[in-house]
């Protein structure tokens, strides 16, 4: 999934122009609100398609139900890949960037070109403060536990698939809340296995412990970015496109 959504990010169109940064072999291009919205829009069918090649239960829910499962894991995927990927290619020493796609990235003190077309100086303003808080935010409370722990790859997709069936999501869902339950359950004995067969840890309960405070996190986050979002668009951060407002709000009824 990863290899297809690299390609296709790199050919949506406004990465020729930007910045750039390199980072542990890869160049990666400062992101405008613009090209964000057309990657999330693309990306859709490649998560979608990874779920339904992972998960068979998936494939027995109907067109909405599919819909608001995919919807409302749109949040945490988004906090958790920017966090990961932050922590695999940027450097710990530096706090101003983060990623936010695998091809694009954040600068707090290059904000003016993330949030482009705002030519009222107050909304500007109210816009970086709120965005410096978010990523700031996401930081303290993903990234930088990431960093500590040192997460591998299999915890972090671990996250991803507790995320999709997180019972928080779905509570009220009958069949979602039984299939979602299934899925935990074993995704659970993944990392037991994870922890007791490759790793060889006799005692993993502080690890698992500490993952599981990563998940609490995400989930938490998922609120608290939902406030942040609903700022941004008070400050008109969406007033051209609102695609990426509809898809990390958990808005079900949304394009996502």
């Amino acid at each position: 999934m990863y290899d297809d959504r690299w390609a296709m990010e790199l050919e949506v169109p406004g990465g020729e122009d930007a910045p750039t940064y390199s980072a542990a072999g890869k160049v990666f291009s400062l992101g405008s609100l613009a090209r964000l919205s057309t990657i999330m829009r693309k990306q859709m069918h490649y998560i979608s398609r990874f779920i339904q090649e992972t998960f068979d239960d998936f494939a027995t829910f109907d067109t909405s139900e599919q819909h608001m499962i995919l919807h409302l894991f749109m949040t945490c995927l988004w906090e958790l890949e920017g966090s990961y990927w932050t922590y695999r290619n940027l450097p710990a020493q530096q706090i101003e960037k983060m990623m936010l796609t695998l091809t694009t990235y954040s600068d707090l003190n290059n904000l003016e070109y993330l949030i482009m077309n705002k030519d009222e100086p107050q909304d500007i303003c109210q816009l970086k403060q709120v965005i410096t808080s978010l990523q700031m935010h996401i930081r303290a409370t993903l990234l930088d536990q990431m960093r500590s722990i040192i997460l591998s790859e299999v915890e972090f997709v671990a996250l991803l698939a507790l995320s999709l069936w997180s019972q928080r999501n779905l509570r009220g869902h009958e069949k979602a809340e039984r299939v979602a339950s299934k899925y935990r359950a074993q995704i659970f004995y993944d990392l037991h296995e994870h922890y007791r067969d490759e790793r060889k840890m006799d005692n993993y309960a502080n690890r698992f412990g500490d993952v599981m405070c990563l998940f609490v996190d995400a989930q938490m986050n998922a609120t608290r970015i939902g406030e942040d979002i609903e700022l941004l668009k008070l400050f008109n951060m969406y007033n051209i496109d609102t695609y990426v407002y509809d898809c990390l709000k958990g808005n079900p009824e949304g394009p996502c």
